[in-house]
């Protein structure tokens, strides 16, 4: 059993709940600190991440530390995993240089466009899924600083196992890609992005495996660049037009 209180000061009740037989039955979290876990819930998208988050609840004897280690170091892991990696200017070029990791965050502002284009409210799972309260329609939605190359400006994405899995459950599902700003949104029918997925260069590690999206800009156009004797693909018609835009 799980008590959520409302204040943090609880030792009276925690010496009388030791003092019992129901000692390996009860836990106690208060308001805050349940808030502070939903906020690092929404933080992350690894469904490992969220399993341990879930697990931390349910009452059992914490003499060994290990699990809430291990939930921390995993959480702090999978916000780093979801920064940014600026990709060589070439997408047909080997990923095994050392990544950069350069944090950017306006998936909110996003994903407000992506409501006004679908039309339906969408309630945020994860990082970067978001569902309708049905969980008929799924979007993932990534975002990219703008980087810009010697001859092309770029925008680079990873596109986990676990976000194909949300989008494969659902009824209807898009992926969606903020490029350098909420002003330029790629949404995509995951039905049509599924086929594309086997061009796509891939990054696998002994924790995890994603594939890079790399989209570049040139001469007004965004395009799909992907391994080298896959076509690329043209995206632009794929991009929302917002006739909301602040």
């Amino acid at each position: 059993m799980l008590i959520v209180l409302g204040s943090e000061n609880t030792e009276n009740l925690e010496a009388q709940i030791r003092g019992s037989r129901l000692a390996w039955g009860i836990r106690l979290i208060s308001v805050d600190a349940l808030l502070r876990l939903l906020r690092l819930k929404e933080e992350t998208d690894d469904p490992a991440v969220l399993q341990r988050i879930q697990n931390i609840l349910v009452p059992r004897e914490f003499t060994k530390l290990d699990a809430i280690i291990e939930l921390v170091f995993s959480a702090a892991q999978d916000v780093r995993e979801n920064e940014v990696i600026v990709p060589p200017e070439d997408s047909t070029a080997s990923y095994e240089h050392k990544p950069k990791f350069i944090p950017v965050a306006f998936n909110e502002q996003c994903i407000e466009v992506v409501e006004r284009s679908l039309g339906k409210p969408l309630i945020k799972r994860s990082k970067s899924k978001y569902t309708s309260a049905d969980n008929s329609l799924a979007v993932v939605c990534t975002v990219s600083r703008e980087h810009n190359g010697s001859t092309k400006t770029s925008y680079w994405f990873a596109f986990h196992p676990h976000q194909e899995e949300t989008l494969r459950e659902a009824t209807n599902s898009y992926v969606a890609f903020g490029c350098g700003s909420a002003k330029q949104i790629v949404l995509i029918p995951f039905a049509e992005f599924q086929t594309w997925l086997d061009g796509m260069n891939v990054t696998e590690t002994e924790e995890r495996s994603y594939r890079h999206v790399s989209i570049f800009k040139e001469k007004g156009r965004l395009t799909l660049h992907r391994k080298k004797g896959f076509d690329r693909i043209d995206l632009t018609n794929y991009l929302i037009k917002d006739t909301d835009k602040k």
